[in-house]
């Protein structure tokens, strides 16, 4: 009886119950996606800046040198001769230097020169084929060989620059020899080779069989493991008064971006809660006016043998479904923002974005309950106090 009751309840004046639904759906994408991508965002940020302390490269932003070279998502400074290079692997501060060379790109996707501990830094694993060995052999990022479809042994040109547009290299394809699985890092979106096959690509008149005859002058930039804390606040600054190179400390670049980016994210999540109150409101009036209209249907149940706490729990239920509903239509609303950002970035960016609940996103309904909850107190007590006498009377 109790259950016919609460679904006539909301039955009852359906559009504001309806509209009730609609504004919690939409506070609740909007609050669950802001939480997926800050997820998403802080995970990437960790994992892409495993054990680098330091980017050196051309001089420039410093923040368009951090997000070229370890999130590949911005074009690099410029370059940076070999003898700078030389001398700074004599620097007793440096712990290990990975050199990476990149300037051409295969549908859309850079493809990075470098060395076997840019792939150790990543604990990069094969689901197929094996590292690098000679010219123009590349592994694959995971990601790349799913979508695009690339198996071991196929060949392709690159294409000049970072975007799918430019002059195509036709003097020598590129060869996969691996393809690496998927480890949520910005390895999953790169095609990786050695140094010499990004020089040679764009020195065609240099290949030959002999790779000790390639004289590889300029390099893009170098991530930077350093021995000591201390060194992370000396050496940035020798490098970027004595030489003509820049150091970049990647963490604190990131730290200036997040700054930046979170004055707007701050924004949305109020415009979101703003929102989810205005439903409570919203929630609140419609309750207050469904018990006023109802209350000779109330004094009824009274006689039936219904208690004060009955009526009460009543209204709490109609809320609490309310409350479920809209929160449940919010979710698979963000869940399918969710798929559409996924599918509609993945060519673009190496942001990956998981369909799991994060941390946060896992108090988000208990918060929307407390909140619809402590809106219907008011209409719950005045049920409580009903004077069934009265209202019989009256009616």
């Amino acid at each position: 009886m109790i259950r016919k009751i609460i679904v006539g309840g909301l039955s009852y004046q359906f559009l504001s119950t309806f509209l009730n639904i609609i504004l919690l759906a939409f506070g609740t994408t909007i609050i669950s996606l802001i939480l997926v991508l800050n997820h998403a965002y802080n995970q990437k940020v960790i994992k892409d800046l495993k054990n680098i302390d330091l980017v050196i490269g051309a001089k420039g932003s410093s923040l368009q040198l951090v997000l070229s070279s370890v999130y590949h998502i911005d074009q690099p400074t410029g370059n940076i001769p070999m003898d700078e290079v030389n001398q700074l692997k004599k620097n007793k501060q440096i712990k290990s230097i990975t050199p990476l060379a990149f300037g051409d790109n295969y549908l859309g996707y850079k493809i990075l020169g470098t060395d076997e501990s840019y792939l150790k830094k990543y604990d990069a694993e094969f689901t197929k084929g094996q590292m690098f060995k000679n010219n123009f052999e590349v592994v694959i990022g995971a990601d790349i060989a799913k979508y695009k479809k690339i198996k071991v042994g196929d060949t392709f040109y690159g294409t000049h620059g970072n975007i799918n547009i430019g002059e195509k290299h036709n003097d020598h394809p590129y060869k996969v020899v691996g393809i690496l699985k998927k480890s949520e890092t910005v390895l999953d979106y790169l095609i990786i080779c050695n140094i010499n096959t990004v020089w040679l690509t764009h020195h065609p008149e240099q290949i030959s069989a002999n790779d000790s005859s390639v004289k590889v002058d300029e390099l893009t930039s170098l991530l930077v493991e350093l021995k000591s804390p201390a060194a992370l606040i000396n050496l940035p600054r020798t490098i970027n008064t004595e030489t003509p190179l820049q150091a970049a400390v990647p963490a604190l670049e990131i730290n200036k971006l997040s700054h930046l980016t979170g004055l707007g994210t701050t924004l949305l999540e109020g415009i979101a809660w703003s929102i989810i109150f205005l439903s409570a409101l919203s929630i609140f009036i419609t309750v207050y006016r469904r018990v006023q209209d109802r209350k000779y249907e109330m004094a009824v149940l009274r006689l039936m043998g219904a208690t004060r706490y009955d009526l009460m729990r009543i209204i709490l239920f109609e809320t609490w479904l309310t409350t479920t509903i809209g929160y449940l239509a919010g979710m698979g609303v963000s869940r399918l923002g969710v798929w559409i950002l996924q599918n509609k970035i993945i060519d673009q960016t190496t942001l990956t974005i998981a369909y799991k609940f994060t941390p946060t996103e896992k108090f988000l309904f208990p918060i929307l309950i407390f909140i619809s909850t402590a809106s219907v107190i008011i209409p719950m007590v005045y049920a409580f106090r009903l004077n069934i006498s009265k209202i019989l009377a009256d009616d």
